[in-house]
């Protein structure tokens, strides 16, 4: 845990964000394993999946428009 690190909470600071970070937990990585996607069948082509994203954006429309009323 981390508290009082001026400099490496300032590495966080989003500019378009009110808050600020006040303390963080830092990681040390002694190793990373990152699945190898050759193995994986993908479960939808790239145009289902393009379907599939489009009717998501069409109801963020949606909902957004109704929380603007």
């Amino acid at each position: 845990m981390v508290e009082d690190a001026a400099a490496l909470m300032a590495q966080w600071v989003d500019p378009q964000y009110q808050g600020h970070p006040e303390r963080a937990i830092v990681f040390t990585i002694e190793a990373w394993d990152a699945n190898c996607p050759q193995p994986i069948t993908p479960r939808y082509t790239e145009e289902e999946s393009g379907d599939i994203i489009q009717s998501l954006r069409d109801r963020i429309t949606v909902l957004e428009a109704e929380n603007r009323t």
